[in-house]
């Protein structure tokens, strides 16, 4: 899940013809941010909520802004707020903190006749990315403005809300995913996070998207994710160390990107 919820956000961003390397350090950032808030405040859960989706927002702004407005590249704005977040992560607190509020351990954990909450909610999420993609006029610019930036802004389209609107929902996507981690694993970490944006760029790639732009597809990133979780299954079912987990993916993982990108140069050659 937690994959998937950032791969959906990502996807957004790479058809907008951006790359947000931000959103794993703003998973780590959230969630120790809204763990401190909730261990000061047991009763306010909601305080704690509210201050990682204001971290969030003011994060996705702030690539926005520097990438839309500076002009600097997305991968370069988002690399360095990466940075940022990671540093501020550890400086809220070096090391875990827990326990997570009841009632996101119950969601986690809870099912209803053997199918989990979670489920649930990652179905209505990927419906609500479906009707954004497919049928809103915010979705179409999404593609327009990653296909064409130039063409979109003669043809009298918002390229730079539309690109801002990317960077937002992405982070907003980051903030989802550490709701889910506190109630699945209990507990926050300034370190878990970093990394988890790699992943959910090639599960968008795996499913259609191209760095390029203008280009990809909802139901081929959830195949995606699903690609990397049957690998990693795959793995631990042949016993192979964690390290070594990491290593094989990552060649897989990059070799099946090349090769896609490889086979869009060739038509656009053709």
């Amino acid at each position: 899940m937690p994959f998937l919820m950032l791969t959906l956000g990502q996807l957004v961003v790479i058809i907008a013809g951006g790359l947000d390397l931000s959103v794993g350090a703003l998973v780590a950032s959230t969630t120790v941010l809204g763990m401190t808030i909730m261990l000061q405040n047991p009763a306010n859960v909601l305080l704690g909520v509210a201050a990682m989706v204001g971290l969030a927002l003011l994060a996705g702004t702030i690539n926005g802004l520097l990438v839309v407005k500076a002009n600097i590249d997305s991968f370069v704005a988002t690399l360095g707020m990466s940075i940022v977040l990671e540093g501020l992560a550890l400086v809220i607190t070096p090391k875990p903190l827990a326990p997570s509020p009841k009632i996101l351990r119950t969601i986690a954990h809870t099912d209803v006749l053997g199918v989990p909450y979670a489920l649930f909610i990652i179905v209505a999420v990927v419906a609500v990315f479906a009707f954004l993609l497919k049928y809103t006029a915010l979705g179409r610019r999404f593609f327009a403005v990653g296909d064409n930036p130039t063409g979109s802004f003669w043809a009298g389209l918002p390229v730079v809300s539309t690109k801002f609107a990317s960077f937002i929902i992405c982070s907003f996507m980051a903030v989802l995913t550490s709701l889910y981690m506190l109630g699945r694993t209990g507990a926050g970490d300034p370190v878990f996070g970093p990394g988890l944006e790699l992943d959910a760029i090639a599960c968008a790639l795996i499913g259609g998207a191209s760095l390029a732009g203008g280009t990809g597809s909802l139901a081929g990133a959830v195949c995606g994710v699903l690609v990397l979780a049957i690998l990693s299954n795959i793995l631990s079912l042949m016993e192979v160390n964690l390290w070594y987990q990491e290593v094989v993916r990552g060649v897989i993982l990059l070799g099946i990107i090349i090769s896609y990108e490889r086979r869009v140069r060739r038509k656009a050659q053709a």
